[in-house]
């Protein structure tokens, strides 16, 4: 599940990817949208802030990890290489670029 905050317009443009993107049964929904945050592990500031991936084991990652699992999900030719993403030491450098992109936000 990705859950992002509509408020933020590159969270918003990434959502709308990801809905092209994941397959069927994969929910991409905004934080207003999930009843019972809690349950997910997250409280209201996490979710205004911060890009969410949560999987199906309940295990989250958030901004530039978020990104990188919900394209590793989509299951495309190229998803292997947004793998590349989530390891070190190509994670420190896209948490950099996400860093740099973030307070664009």
């Amino acid at each position: 599940m990705l859950i992002f905050n509509p408020d933020r317009s590159s969270d918003a443009r990434f959502a709308a990817i990801a809905e092209r993107l994941l397959p069927m049964g994969i929910p991409v929904v905004p934080f207003t949208s999930v009843p019972d945050l809690a349950a997910l592990g997250l409280g209201p500031s996490d979710v205004e802030s911060h890009l969410w991936w949560i999987a199906i084991d309940g295990y989250r990652s958030r901004d530039e990890l978020a990104v990188a699992r919900t394209l590793v999900a989509a299951r495309e030719w190229w998803s292997p290489l947004a793998w590349f993403a989530t390891v070190a030491p190509l994670r420190w450098l896209t948490a950099l670029a996400y860093r740099a992109i973030a307070p664009t936000r």
